[in-house]
Protein backbone atom coordinates (compact mmCIF):
# COMPACT_ATOMS: atom_id res chain seq x y z
CA UNK A 1 0.00 0.00 0.00
CA UNK A 2 1.31 3.38 -0.83
CA UNK A 3 0.94 6.80 0.54
CA UNK A 4 1.22 9.09 -2.30
CA UNK A 5 -1.05 7.39 -4.97
CA UNK A 6 -4.40 6.50 -3.47
CA UNK A 7 -4.70 2.39 -3.71
CA UNK A 8 -6.83 1.33 -6.30
CA UNK A 9 -7.75 -1.98 -7.21
CA UNK A 10 -4.99 -3.47 -9.77
CA UNK A 11 -3.00 -0.24 -9.61
CA UNK A 12 1.09 -0.53 -7.44
CA UNK A 13 0.07 2.57 -5.44
CA UNK A 14 3.40 1.11 -3.57
CA UNK A 15 5.67 0.69 -6.91
CA UNK A 16 4.37 3.95 -7.65
CA UNK A 17 5.66 5.71 -4.59
CA UNK A 18 9.14 4.31 -4.93
CA UNK A 19 9.70 5.51 -8.18
CA UNK A 20 8.72 8.98 -7.07
CA UNK A 21 12.15 10.65 -5.91
CA UNK A 22 13.53 9.62 -9.79
CA UNK A 23 10.63 11.29 -11.48
CA UNK A 24 12.21 14.50 -11.95
CA UNK A 25 15.07 13.19 -14.21
CA UNK A 26 12.35 10.42 -15.85
CA UNK A 27 10.70 13.54 -16.96
CA UNK A 28 13.59 15.15 -18.47
CA UNK A 29 14.33 12.40 -20.24
CA UNK A 30 11.19 11.93 -21.78
CA UNK A 31 10.73 16.03 -22.59
CA UNK A 32 14.55 15.31 -24.26
CA UNK A 33 12.90 12.53 -26.53
CA UNK A 34 9.87 14.72 -27.49
CA UNK A 35 12.31 17.49 -28.65
CA UNK A 36 14.29 15.09 -30.29
CA UNK A 37 10.80 14.17 -32.59
CA UNK A 38 10.18 10.67 -30.64
CA UNK A 39 6.89 11.74 -29.52
CA UNK A 40 4.56 13.96 -31.45
CA UNK A 41 1.05 15.31 -30.40
CA UNK A 42 -0.60 13.15 -32.88
CA UNK A 43 0.44 10.05 -30.95
CA UNK A 44 -1.74 11.06 -27.54
CA UNK A 45 -5.33 10.73 -26.76
CA UNK A 46 -7.24 12.00 -24.21
CA UNK A 47 -10.80 10.79 -22.92
CA UNK A 48 -11.81 11.33 -19.39
CA UNK A 49 -12.65 7.58 -19.15
CA UNK A 50 -8.49 6.14 -19.48
CA UNK A 51 -7.16 9.82 -19.13
CA UNK A 52 -4.04 10.75 -21.42
CA UNK A 53 -2.74 7.55 -23.46
CA UNK A 54 0.27 7.07 -26.63
CA UNK A 55 -1.50 4.91 -29.45
CA UNK A 56 0.35 2.16 -30.45
CA UNK A 57 3.07 3.68 -32.53
CA UNK A 58 3.60 5.97 -29.57
CA UNK A 59 3.89 3.03 -27.45
CA UNK A 60 6.58 1.41 -29.43
CA UNK A 61 8.87 4.01 -30.47
CA UNK A 62 8.60 5.46 -26.13
CA UNK A 63 9.00 1.94 -25.03
CA UNK A 64 11.62 1.41 -28.01
CA UNK A 65 14.02 4.53 -26.91
CA UNK A 66 13.33 3.51 -23.03
CA UNK A 67 14.78 0.45 -23.06
CA UNK A 68 17.57 1.49 -25.05
CA UNK A 69 18.78 4.60 -24.15
CA UNK A 70 16.95 5.36 -20.45
CA UNK A 71 18.84 2.94 -18.32
CA UNK A 72 21.95 4.06 -19.03
CA UNK A 73 20.82 7.78 -18.96
CA UNK A 74 19.05 7.55 -15.21
CA UNK A 75 22.53 5.75 -14.05
CA UNK A 76 24.51 8.58 -14.77
CA UNK A 77 22.26 11.56 -13.94
CA UNK A 78 20.63 9.91 -10.91
CA UNK A 79 22.77 7.09 -9.57
CA UNK A 80 26.57 9.14 -10.29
Amino acid sequence: MGFLHVPLRNRPSLALDLLEPVRPWIDEWLWQQVQKGLLTPKQFTFSKEDGCRLDALGRKAFFSAWYDEAESWLRRYVIA
